[in-house]
């Protein structure tokens, strides 16, 4: 089962995940939160005069990983099918979306016969 406690145990599980997609989609799942931590420290200082700083950054990045880390478990936790809304109007959703799909079928594919219940 994928460590969904914080976005740097999910991403140490995915890439212990050699012979898999997950370690190139950790890698993907990284530059995303970047980018989305990026889109937050720019609205943060829209309109603003304050400075970009390392503490802004860091905040900015853990809101990000935050969001993500949520989305996914959502998503993992209760499949959904994706709504079209979704994908034109929301940052992450169709992300969090694709990386819980890949974690979801990981996980069938890897469950041992003592967890499986058979």
């Amino acid at each position: 089962m994928p460590d969904l406690t914080s976005i740097p145990a999910l991403l140490a599980f995915m890439r212990q995940q050699g012979n898999s997609d997950l370690p190139a989609i950790a890698n993907t799942l990284e530059l995303w939160i970047d980018e989305e931590a990026e889109v937050l420290l720019e609205l943060e200082l829209h309109g603003t005069k304050g400075k970009r700083t390392s503490a802004r950054v860091k905040s900015c990045r853990q809101d990000a990983e935050y969001h993500y880390l949520e989305e996914i478990k959502e998503f993992y936790s209760a499949p959904q099918p994706l709504h079209q809304n979704a994908v034109f109007y929301y940052r992450r959703k169709p992300k969090a979306w694709a990386v819980a799909a890949a974690l979801r079928t990981w996980s069938l594919n890897n469950e041992s016969p003592e967890t499986s219940g058979t």
